[in-house]
């Protein structure tokens, strides 16, 4: 694989707090960390739509149960 796209600046903050050796353990706790933290931003971005959309379970389950199709 060849990547020639920049680190973001989110990588390059992770990787600046990283630069030394962790302990399988630290990984796998910085990796859950990690998880987290993107899943909040998320679920925060998603309440926000549904929120701003005034969508409730009423607006989901009509939307499941339907069979249309977005055609492109």
């Amino acid at each position: 694989m060849n990547i020639t796209q920049p680190f973001t600046q989110a990588q390059m903050m992770v990787l600046s707090l990283v630069n030394k050796s962790y302990s399988d353990q630290d990984l796998n706790d910085l990796k859950k960390t990690l998880l987290q933290f993107n899943h909040q931003k998320m679920q925060n971005h998603l309440d926000k739509v549904i929120s701003e959309n005034n969508l409730n379970d009423a607006t989901f389950d009509k939307i499941l149960s339907s069979h249309n199709r977005i055609s492109k």
